[in-house]
């Protein structure tokens, strides 16, 4: 019984890495939304809000430029969007509180504004995962008294088969106290996801034997690159 378990466990984690999203889908979260024509991308309730757009630099297609102002009750916020193939695309939130002027940023493809006290927003934090690019990831925020206060998520899923450029230790918690494994350098792994913490980035890695743990990125002397085959680093 305990080893038909085993196998029923197995051939399900099989099934679920398989059908994992990789991008997510603001439509099938938030299907009452609307979005603005812009780039980065504003989603927005339209019975709640209100988006105004003023458009510059519209014949500049490497400059995306764009300033929104936004209302959601009595919460008045200027929204600047803009971005070219060197600085990536930048959103820029302004709006006033209790009579203070504060200031939102971000380096992102989309946010969305839901009006439910809450931001979400597409982020990249620097890191290009695979072949294909960066993996979009998701950072949700919530607005109280007048800031937008991150939510910590204990991991940034990923998910995609590589290989160690050196040899990697893994280890039971971020602390890095307790081994699991080693795998060699060559060796090939599952990366299933990130998170960060002042220290560093740490990895949560599965290997081709089965064993998960925690491996804290190393970034090589070559530029951008990292401990793990196709995870660069991007400081800017």
């Amino acid at each position: 019984m305990k080893h038909y378990l085993s196998v029923l466990f197995a051939l399900c984690s099989i099934t679920i890495y398989a059908q994992l999203p990789t991008q997510p889908s603001v439509k099938d979260s938030f299907p009452w939304l609307e979005h603005s024509d812009s780039f980065p991308i504003i989603w927005y309730d339209s019975t709640l809000a209100e988006l105004e757009r003023v458009v510059i630099n519209e014949e500049m297609k490497a400059i995306y430029h764009g300033e929104f102002k936004l209302s959601i009750g009595s919460q008045q916020f200027k929204i600047t969007t803009s971005g070219n193939p060197d600085t990536g695309p930048l959103v820029v939130i302004e709006y006033i509180y209790n009579s203070k002027e504060s200031l939102f940023y971000a380096y992102c493809s989309t946010i969305i504004m839901p009006g439910n006290g809450y931001l979400y927003v597409f982020n990249d934090h620097h890191l290009y995962f695979g072949s294909t690019g960066r993996y979009i990831i998701v950072d949700k925020y919530r607005f109280e008294k007048g800031e937008f206060k991150l939510i910590n998520q204990p991991i940034y899923p990923v998910y995609f088969n590589t290989t160690a450029l050196e040899q990697i230790i893994l280890f039971s918690e971020l602390e890095l106290i307790n081994e699991v494994a080693i795998i060699p350098k060559d060796g090939q792994m599952f990366v299933i996801g990130y998170t960060q913490r002042p220290e560093g980035i740490f990895c949560l890695i599965q290997t081709k034997f089965g064993l998960t743990g925690w491996h804290r990125l190393h970034v090589t002397s070559d530029v951008h690159k990292t401990s793990i085959q196709d995870v660069f680093f991007s400081p800017d």
